[in-house]
């Protein structure tokens, strides 16, 4: 193991039951824990891909000729995540 992400992701993998996090109020499991944390990635991507797909558009208006561009928006649009 080199960093806490692969501590959590081996722990969640090894004991997806067990409390990873608790405040007093409010506990989340491992498992829970690495669900969410790739929801928020998954989020995050999702609206980094939308501001490079917008300014790809922008760039094709402003210069119509420009080569891969077009490769560059479907990327973003069939981005599988």
């Amino acid at each position: 193991m080199n960093n806490v992400l692969e501590y959590l992701e081996e722990a969640a993998v090894l004991h997806p039951d067990r409390i990873a996090l608790n405040d007093g109020k409010r506990s989340l499991t491992y498992g829970q824990l690495i669900r969410l944390s790739k929801q928020i990635g998954n989020h995050e991507t999702r609206l980094a891909l939308l501001a490079v797909r917008e300014k790809l558009i922008s760039n094709i208006k402003k210069n119509p000729n420009a080569k891969n561009i077009p490769i560059g928006i479907f990327l973003c649009t069939h981005f599988d995540i």
